[in-house]
């Protein structure tokens, strides 16, 4: 689809760069590959993603996707790695905007860069991904400075996966610790990893095998069927939510499964049960930046 491709051009510019110092043919191969891929998407941009009518799982396109994130993406990304005219230049037609970053939009994966990077994109580009991602950061720290459990969080944050919301967050306050040296968007980080790891109102470290009390039945087939009492270690599960996607709206319980997260409370509608995909499932959209803010 139009979105993977442009995805794959981004991660591959970026490689290309990481790669340069290392293995310099293996780099051009991947900045090739990158640009011959941003070309196609440039002229094929309605290849979007149609879910077929026999396929009954998520599309996962959230309602309407268009590719204009994923091309910011790329065209960052590829102007880090060859400095071309022609991707700044597409990079200008978009519009930075101030969303925290999920699964569904990498519209913040081009901001970090341009912001870092700023004096190369100019003031248009570069001033406004520094806007923008320090606007962000800034409502971010002030919650935190705010509340309980310092924690930088806002309402749209308590959704499925919020743990993911938790370290994505950080991410934010990283990047903004990066352009400005400013320790207190450090420190907003760690209050994100500090209540991944156990300080939060649930008392539990959210990573399997790590802590005094964690996760020890995450929604995870390998976990489940290997016949080791332990789970795999080192994955972050979803979280506390009230959404409750596991409970019928009857109040009956799903899949016969007892003791699903009945709590009124964001931070404390969470379970410790295999059956309790809504917030114990393992994904790697949220170990991926669990995996960076550490």
């Amino acid at each position: 689809s139009l979105t993977a491709t442009l995805d794959f051009a981004a991660v591959m510019a970026q490689a290309s760069r990481v790669y340069a110092k290392f293995d310099a043919d293996f780099s051009k191969r991947m900045l090739k590959a990158s640009e011959v891929a941003y070309y196609w998407a440039k002229r094929h941009p309605k290849t979007l993603y149609k879910q077929p009518s026999d396929v009954q799982t998520g599309d996962y396109t959230h309602g309407g996707e268009d590719g204009k994130d994923e091309f910011a993406f790329a065209a960052t990304e590829l102007y880090r790695a060859t400095k071309k005219a022609e991707y700044l230049k597409d990079l200008k037609q978009y519009k930075f905007r101030a969303d925290g970053p999920w699964w569904g939009d990498v519209n913040m994966l081009a901001i970090y860069h341009a912001a870092l990077d700023s004096a190369d994109f100019g003031a248009k580009v570069g001033g406004e991904a520094r806007k923008t991602l320090l606007h962000v950061a800034k409502e971010l720290r002030n919650v935190g400075d705010t509340s309980a459990y310092r924690l930088p969080a806002f309402p749209s944050s308590w959704n499925w996966g919020s743990n993911s919301a938790m370290a994505n967050n950080g991410i934010v306050l990283l990047h903004a610790y990066y352009v400005t040296g400013d320790k207190s968007f450090l420190d907003g980080a760690q209050q994100c990893l500090d209540y991944l790891l156990g300080k939060n109102p649930m008392e539990i470290s959210y990573v399997t095998g790590f802590g005094f009390r964690s996760p020890r039945f995450p929604h995870h087939r390998v976990s489940e069927s290997d016949f080791v009492d332990d789970p795999v270690p080192g994955m972050l599960v979803g979280g506390p939510h009230l959404g409750k996607q596991d409970i019928n709206l009857d109040g009956t319980e799903l899949w016969k499964c007892p003791n699903y997260a009945t709590a009124d409370k964001p931070a404390l509608a969470y379970i410790d049960n295999r059956c309790s995909y809504a917030t114990n499932e393992v994904a790697i959209n949220w170990n991926a930046p669990l995996a960076y803010l550490a």
